[in-house]
């Protein structure tokens, strides 16, 4: 059994680790894709500013419990020190018109 590599650290693709249950392994493709929406994200001046180094903390985990015994969860892409979570999505567009209904 091969140990597990944190793929932040691991020169390799993702692609090239076990995924875990569930989940499907990033492709080369996707991978590449990562520096393009840095690049676009740090041009989108309302991103940016949402995204700001130091702002915040990447993929905070929240828990709480809504009542006894039964339990809320939430994990941000980016969690800001003035409480505001931001999660990033990926579209082609987000007009109305465009949404399934």
């Amino acid at each position: 059994m091969t140990p597990k590599t944190n793929p932040r650290l691991s020169p390799r693709p993702p692609r090239l680790l076990t995924p875990r249950r569930g989940h499907r392994p990033r492709t080369q493709r996707a991978f590449g894709q990562v520096p393009l929406v840095a690049a676009a994200l740090r041009d989108d001046p309302e991103a940016a500013a949402l995204l700001e180094p130091g702002s915040g903390t990447a993929q905070l985990s929240l828990f709480w419990e809504v009542e006894d015994g039964v339990w809320g969860r939430a994990r941000y892409d980016w969690l800001r020190h003035d409480g505001r979570g931001v999660d990033y999505k990926s579209t082609r567009s987000a007009h109305p018109n465009d949404l399934p209904k």
